[in-house]
């Protein structure tokens, strides 16, 4: 500072042109005093200010300091007490920094893993098989993230890890690479109990369709050979007595198969095994012949049965005629039930208020809904009360299966009612015209008196197990010139067909040995090895399940028929085959 203020005077005494060999007057010796004093007050100043500056600048860099510190700190506590695995490694992979939560999952100390290899020491396998994402972080200076991969502790044990891989820049060049992960064992054991879950609920479902199968097998067995012979005995000459007692078992049985088409029916929706298809159909065709087939029901309970359908209605709509025609059966079977006189109306009209869609009533004049059921009457097990179950009989299900039906094919249900006044059942189905009607097969009717065989008489090849299966059979055919032949299994029928001349098979489904639609496939690749024309396959199947009917044509069968099958069904068929030969 004193040269500093030593080379200031020299510049004044320059500047008042003063030297040694030429000493101030008075004037100039004042100027040189104020010029003194002035520099060393400046200077004085300056350094006041100097030293001021540095002061501050010290106290501001000790401050920057310890916030930096504290900020390092502060971040140093953030990833060590993160809740996943943090570290940082360099461009060759080493690591240079990794957080708590890392080194307790993989067992390792600080001083242990740092400058060590990441993947060396962690031995990362990514769930696919892919490359380390480290090493293709570090080289495409892209982020990566791996939702399944693996990490390797200290003991050597596998840990399943989700992966975040980001670079570090500096000066846009990949320096290291910042790594997170977390454990997920947790999650892969849920996944893994959620598979397990499902593999059970499937196996359940399995074990639930096998059930289903066999009930329906084992009970309509039975049922076809009561239902058949209570028929045939009924054709024969009985007492008034006899003849009550006939019709009592006859009607019971047909109850009972009801009840057991129920519950098949929505334990299948309720697995979710129906489906709906969408081929043409005529729905005043649907209408006219389920109208036909209830007829004898309402006689029976001395109920008229009208129907109509609107000029505007489609001549041909894609839908599932089958389904439309088991909706409109349970609301009719039911009207017709609960309505002991009067009359019950089925009409189809195009609806006013949604667009391109069909409106289904079913109207009658029975004893009504109370008021506080119509909005659970179409929940599964419902009836108005305990004394109608009592009184009318039914499963409950019949309305719950018909809305969930309904549902499936996109259209929805209600009913309007008043008890003591009668009920309005409508349901709406979307209306997709097409142009080519359909060709398919008029419905067997529900009753009626068998005809009287008038065709030439046909050589018949029986493949059926069981017994009275059997001797129900014969009774049906009994009165007219067919021919039987019995075999009791596939492989008899196989053979008996290979030996002989038959104009028909009935094929029951379910047989020992050989089950019938592996007879049926045999059957028809022999016929195209010795080059003969296929025979009409008629099959027989106590399994009233979805896919039923489709596994048997895909057999080679040419019909299916759900046991029990009625005598007038069975001789109507025969015919239209004799027709055909």
């Amino acid at each position: 500072m004193n040269e500093i203020w030593h080379r200031l005077l020299v510049r004044q005494l320059r500047k008042l042109g003063l030297t040694p060999d030429h000493p101030p007057d008075e004037v100039r010796w004042r100027e040189l005093l104020r010029v003194i004093a002035r520099t060393y007050h400046d200077a004085d100043r300056d350094r006041y200010t100097l030293e001021r500056s540095l002061t501050i600048s010290s106290e501001e860099m000790q401050s920057l300091y310890r916030q930096k510190e504290s900020d390092a700190a502060r971040m140093w506590e953030i990833t060590a007490n993160l809740a996943e695995g943090l570290y940082v490694v360099d461009r060759d992979g080493r690591i240079t920094f990794i957080n708590r939560f890392a080194l307790n999952s993989l067992g390792w100390r600080e001083d242990e893993a740092l400058g060590r290899n990441a993947h060396a020491l962690f031995r990362y396998i990514r769930g696919d098989g892919a490359s380390c994402p480290i090493e293709r972080v570090l080289g495409a200076a892209q982020a990566v993230v791996t939702e399944e991969g693996t990490l390797q502790d200290r003991q050597g044990n596998v840990i399943p890890v989700a992966m975040n891989v980001s670079p570090i820049l500096r000066d846009h060049a990949v320096t290291g690479a910042v790594v997170s992960f977390r454990d997920i064992t947790k999650r892969k054991q849920v996944e893994e109990d959620l598979q397990q879950a499902r593999a059970r609920a499937e196996e359940a479902a399995r074990v639930k369709g096998e059930f289903l199968a066999a009930m329906s097998h084992e009970i309509r067995t039975p049922m076809n050979v009561v239902l058949g012979m209570s028929e045939l005995l009924l054709e024969s000459a009985l007492d008034p007595e006899q003849r009550h007692y006939a019709e009592t078992m006859h009607q019971s049985g047909k109850v009972l198969l009801g009840v057991i088409n129920d519950v098949l029916d929505f334990s299948r929706l309720e697995s979710g095994r129906i489906t709906v298809v969408a081929t043409p159909f005529s729905p005043r065709k649907v209408v006219e012949e389920v109208t036909h087939l209830m007829q004898m029901s309402a006689e029976e309970q001395g109920v008229i049965l009208l129907s109509g359908v609107g000029a505007a209605v489609p001549e041909a709509v894609l839908g599932d005629d089958g389904r439309v025609r088991q909706v409109l059966i349970n609301l009719i079977g039911n009207a017709i039930k609960f309505t002991p006189e009067g009359q019950v109306t089925v009409s189809l009209t195009m609806d006013h208020q949604e667009e391109n869609t069909l409106l289904f009533k079913v109207t009658d004049t029975g004893i009504g809904i109370p008021g506080e059921l119509l909005e659970v009457i179409f929940d599964q097990f419902i009836q108005a009360d305990a004394g109608v179950n009592r009184r009318y009989g039914g499963s409950g299900l019949g309305l719950a299966i018909s809305r969930r039906l309904v549902e499936l094919m996109g259209g929805r249900i209600w009913v309007k009612s008043r008890q003591g006044a009668g009920s309005i059942f409508c349901f709406t189905l979307p209306a997709r015209p097409v142009a080519a009607l359909p060709q398919g097969e008029t419905m067997p009717e529900e009753g009626g008196v068998a005809p009287v065989w008038t065709g030439r008489p046909l050589t018949i090849l029986l493949a059926e197990d069981v017994k009275m299966n059997q001797a129900l059979f014969l009774a049906y055919l009994v009165q007219t010139p067919h021919a039987v032949v019995v075999a009791e299994d596939g492989r008899e029928a196989l053979n008996r067909v290979k030996e002989g001349r038959f104009d028909v098979v009935i094929m029951d489904v379910q047989m020992p040995e050989m089950d019938g639609l592996t007879a049926t496939r045999l059957i028809r690749a022999w016929e195209r090895e010795a080059g003969r024309p296929p025979m009409p396959i008629i099959a027989l199947t106590a399994h009233a399940l979805e896919g039923e009917r489709l596994r048997c044509l895909e057999a080679g069968c040419d019909r299916y028929f759900t046991k029990p099958i009625r005598k007038k069904v069975l001789l109507e068929v025969l015919e239209g085959v004799a027709a055909q030969r």
